[in-house]
């Protein structure tokens, strides 16, 4: 768990890693940026998760100069990695 927090009444960042089985949309190497009140949530169920979330929150701070116009969103992996590695075994 990684927490901003801050007594100054700003938005705060937690990144959380969680089972499988409390976010069944999400997938291996994927992540949910979500919005409770004042706190935004990167939830991922591995760590390869929870880095592309960090890249994309401080993709959309650094757009957006800010914490206000983050997205929400789900992101999984657009191919299964299997195929990926089927895919380059024929080259």
């Amino acid at each position: 768990l990684i927490e901003n927090t801050s007594s100054s009444g700003e938005e705060n960042i937690i990144l959380q890693l969680i089972n499988e089985a409390e976010d069944v949309e999400i997938q291996k190497e994927g992540f949910r940026i979500s919005k409770n009140e004042d706190i935004y949530i990167i939830s991922a169920i591995d760590n390869a998760g929870a880095m592309y979330g960090l890249l994309d929150i401080a993709e959309q701070i650094q757009m957006h100069k800010g914490l206000s116009n983050i997205e929400e969103k789900i992101v999984n992996p657009t191919a299964p990695k299997a195929d990926y590695q089927k895919k380059n075994l024929k080259n």
